[in-house]
């Protein structure tokens, strides 16, 4: 069985035991003015539509976002595409990346639309959620153009041309597997804990597990070649769906297998990706293992 990884925190514990102490940053800033003021708490209440971080509003995107939430219609696949950008620039705020527009270059973007945007994919009967996600993000960059005279959308329009076809797989892929592994996902009498439960059980049936990030390199019948992206190890894997992984695609999950068994099982699956996240993902393993973004596929 495969050991979980160490916390990063450094305690030398096992990822799962370490229970580091809560802490807080705060941070504040005085008003220059009764108008500033006023403007401040106007944006507050304009970026609560989308749930903006609250220090959002003093970094250097907070502005803008809170100018264009004002100026365009929104729409449930605004507020979503809006929650999850300002999470993303947050992110890049805080990692001492960015600084204004002008940071986000092409890499800053192709990560965006390659890597993030999958963990934010909710599941769907449709399955267009990409197709609804690039479109708020193209009609947001063609603003933010306007608005502050930059060229961003050329950008986004090449990464989204290079990423969009395996993005629509990536998705189609995530909603097969997420809805043969829970039938019932999207019903609203669908229950998160018995969901787990069960999956715990099957995990305590196998004698051998593996997870992390897997390059789907080819199919035979239905068993799926993959090779785990920190080990360089192949797995034969049954449960993938070989009819749709044809070209080399990432996929993220568990697979086990009992005792005498020669095949793994797929197990459960955390995300896929297109090919073009590799870079990206490979940087932020510990966090893919750590299953962040799950909440985003059990959200009906």
């Amino acid at each position: 069985m495969k050991k979980s990884p160490l916390c990063p925190c450094g305690c030398g514990k096992n990822a799962n035991a370490c229970k580091p102490p809560l802490s807080v940053r705060v941070s504040s800033r005085p008003f220059n003015s009764p108008e500033e003021r006023a403007e401040i708490i106007e944006n507050v209440e304009a970026c609560s539509t989308f749930r903006m971080r609250m220090r959002g509003h003093f970094l250097f995107y907070g502005k803008d976002l809170a100018a264009y939430v004002k100026t365009t219609t929104v729409t449930p696949n605004t507020t979503h595409f809006l929650h999850r950008f300002s999470d993303y620039l947050y992110e890049k705020c805080d990692s001492g990346t960015l600084q204004s527009w002008e940071d986000c270059g092409h890499h800053f973007w192709d990560e965006f639309i390659s890597a993030f945007c999958p963990h934010h994919l909710p599941l769907s009967h449709k399955e267009k959620e990409t197709e609804k996600f690039l479109f708020q993000l193209t009609k947001f960059a063609n603003w933010l153009d306007t608005y502050t005279n930059s060229a961003t959308l050329p950008i986004i329009t090449s990464s989204i041309k290079t990423h969009k076809p395996q993005l629509k797989l990536s998705e189609k892929i995530t909603n097969h597997l997420l809805k043969k592994h829970f039938p019932t996902i999207l019903s609203k009498n669908w229950n998160y804990s018995n969901a787990l439960y069960e999956l715990n059980t099957h995990l305590e049936r196998c004698q051998n597990i593996a997870d992390g990030l897997f390059e789907v390199t080819g199919s035979i019948d239905k068993i799926v070649m993959a090779a785990h992206l920190e080990t360089n190890m192949v797995y034969h894997i049954r449960g993938l769906p070989a009819h749709l992984l044809q070209s080399p695609l990432l996929i993220h999950g568990v697979i086990g297998k009992g005792y005498k068994e020669k095949r793994w099982n797929w197990i459960f699956t955390s995300g896929a990706y297109p090919m073009g996240a590799k870079e990206y993902l490979l940087l932020h393993m510990e966090t893919a293992q750590s299953s962040l973004y799950l909440d985003t596929w059990f959200r009906v």
